[in-house]
Order: structure tokens, then sequence, then C-alpha cells
């Protein structure tokens, strides 16, 4: 799907809420998978106005582990050229 200054985010402050605020967003999404694992694979970015805060005296700051979000970076391939230049500063790295 496409979308464009998209609301992503319209959270009042509360208590219990981790986050608040308004964030809008414009770019692209894919969403698969079954309802009880949901793969979204997005391009976005932010656009209008918009702001995001986090109060540091919530419970849910104290974890040290969450699942609320995971970001994962896909692996990159280098070309040739890309490896060549890797090696030697290896080397320059190992003789310094």
């Amino acid at each position: 799907m496409n979308f464009n200054n998209l609301k992503v985010v319209d959270s009042p402050e509360r208590p219990e809420n981790a986050f608040y605020g308004l964030l809008r967003a414009t770019g692209t999404a894919s969403v698969t998978g079954p309802f009880s694992n949901l793969l979204v694979d997005a391009n976005v970015s932010t656009s209008g106005d918009g702001n995001i805060h986090v109060p540091l005296s919530n419970g849910l700051l104290a974890k040290s582990q969450s699942d609320l979000l995971t970001f994962t970076e896909p692996t990159r391939q280098l070309d040739a050229y890309e490896e060549m230049l890797a090696g030697m500063e290896a080397k320059t790295q190992e003789s310094s």
C-alpha cells in the first residue's frame, strides 16, 4: 500500500501510555502472514508536523527487553569492488 501524510500515531497523554503524541508518515508498506505472526515491511518517513513523547517515569522503561517493536536491517550484499576495498582496509588495519 502507498500512503501520504497518514496519521500513524494519535495517542493522548495518559499515565498508562508508554508514549503519546501525534505522528504522520508517507511511504509504502506491505503486510503479510497470519494474524498471529504479521510481517510489516515498510519504507516510510515522517511527514508534516508531529511529536512523540516517551515519559521517563513510565514503568515500561524499567524492563530490560520489550516486544513492542522489533527493528531489523536486511543484510546487504557487497559488490566485487566493495569487497576489494573492505579487504584492503582490513589489511591496512592489521599492519598498523
